[in-house]
């Protein structure tokens, strides 16, 4: 649909609510508080519309909200400490927004979170937030394009349900030892990491995890050889600074080659928040990066 206008008072007289989806159309102006305070509201979905304003400080104690994806608008502001009100939530997405401060350790206070999208926004350059070692069940992390510096935590070691790892564009710095990314975390299979200035080698553990689909490493400063993926099965898409008379990474599979100094090399946007929608009972059927880049959800190993 192609609704225009404001929620102003809309929905103001429809305490029975449950589940609300005006994704996709041409919604202006600011947030209705009276959202937060439906107290049956479960699923919230105003995603790819022209809205703007501050995301309102008033999700109350016992709110039953677990879908909320407020991507693609033109909020700013700061996330609403509020929002560990809402201990059901499973789904935030509040990427492709203007929000700016620091990342809350609200969030952290999420425990049932599986999706947290927080990526294209303006928050202070800081590191990757501790607080996300309290998400047990996070399946989905996009920290893409939020001003992340430091290294790779230690802790993303111990996330063993984490599927979706993504970091592009930001600034870290520092080596990936084996035992941060790929030994003891199992279900990994997209791993983005492209466009930071992180340097050494790739690990060896990481080339030889078996759930890998997809593994972005290009525009930063590795060396060595990613060619142990080669010679597997079912080779996952790779981006690696592999090209030029002395390429960085020496990588005969890899799907993009990008030289040093090419920043149109892999320039395309990665978003792995394309159209995951609640109505499947919060369960990914698929992962889409975009055009032509689509893998469904089952994991390499897992798959006839």
């Amino acid at each position: 649909n192609l609704f225009e206008g404001t929620l102003k008072d809309t929905f103001d007289y429809m305490p029975q609510l449950k589940e609300l989806d005006m994704s996709s159309n041409k919604l202006k102006g600011t947030l209705p508080e009276f959202f937060f305070k439906m107290t049956n509201l479960q699923i919230l979905d105003l995603s790819d519309n022209e809205m703007d304003g501050p995301i309102p400080n008033v999700i109350p104690e016992g709110s039953r909200l677990k879908y909320l994806s407020l991507f693609a608008n033109g909020f700013d502001g700061t996330i609403p400490s509020s929002i560990e009100n809402a201990q059901s939530l499973t789904h935030v997405d509040l990427s492709a927004n203007y929000l700016r401060g620091t990342i809350p350790t609200a969030l952290g206070s999420l425990t049932n979170l599986k999706y947290l999208f927080l990526a294209e926004n303006r928050f202070t350059e800081g590191p990757i937030p501790s607080w996300i070692s309290n998400l047990p069940n996070l399946q989905d992390l996009s920290l893409r394009e939020t001003g992340l510096t430091g290294s790779i935590p230690s802790f993303l070691t111990s996330m063993s349900n984490l599927i979706l790892l993504d970091v592009q564009k930001n600034s870290l710095v520092g080596t990936i030892p084996p035992k941060r990314v790929g030994s003891g975390v199992s279900k990994l299979r997209f791993i983005l990491l492209n466009r930071n200035q992180l340097t050494g080698t790739i690990p060896y553990e990481l080339s030889r995890l078996s759930t890998l689909d997809m593994l972005l490493v290009d525009h930063n400063s590795f060396t060595g050889s990613l060619n142990e993926i080669c010679g597997r099965e079912m080779i996952p898409r790779v981006t690696a600074d592999c090209k030029g008379a002395t390429p960085e990474i020496k990588c005969d599979c890899c799907s993009v080659c990008c030289a040093e100094g090419d920043d149109s090399c892999n320039d395309q946007p990665y978003l792995g928040n394309l159209d995951p929608i609640w109505e499947n009972s919060f369960v990914r059927r698929f992962y889409e990066f975009g055009p032509s880049i689509t893998f469904d959800g089952v994991e390499p190993t897992q798959r006839k």
